[in-house]
């Protein structure tokens, strides 16, 4: 995604994101970076802009782990490196997600 563009800042992660974009298909997608309002994810599979997706992102808090499980909406998908970069712009966060959300992106920031 275009930096300019963006409206938080972005955090790498090198973790498996797993998506689901109907009923029955599930898989899983190498997370890029992330950031309070989407995920970036390298997949094997194409998934057309537009497409509601659910996400679920395992988050290691300082007190535990933590699955964030969310629905989000595909922003775009480029073919980079035979594999599809696929940009997901989360559709609705609780406010006790955004939180938890928030505190693994300041786990994230003190390790790099």
């Amino acid at each position: 995604m275009d930096d300019s563009k963006q409206r938080s800042p972005r955090f790498t992660i090198h973790q498996l994101v797993e998506i689901q974009f109907s009923v029955e298909t599930f898989f899983q997608a190498e997370g890029i970076n992330l950031s309070e309002t989407g995920v970036l994810c390298s997949t094997e599979s194409v998934i057309e802009p537009y497409t509601k997706v659910f996400i679920m992102i395992e988050m290691q808090l300082k007190e535990g782990n933590y699955t964030l499980k969310t629905e989000g909406v595909v922003m775009r998908c480029e073919k980079e490196n035979g594999n599809f970069q696929v940009g997901i712009q989360f559709d609705s966060l609780f406010q006790s997600e955004k939180e938890k959300l928030k505190e693994y992106l300041e786990v994230i920031s003190e390790e790099e």
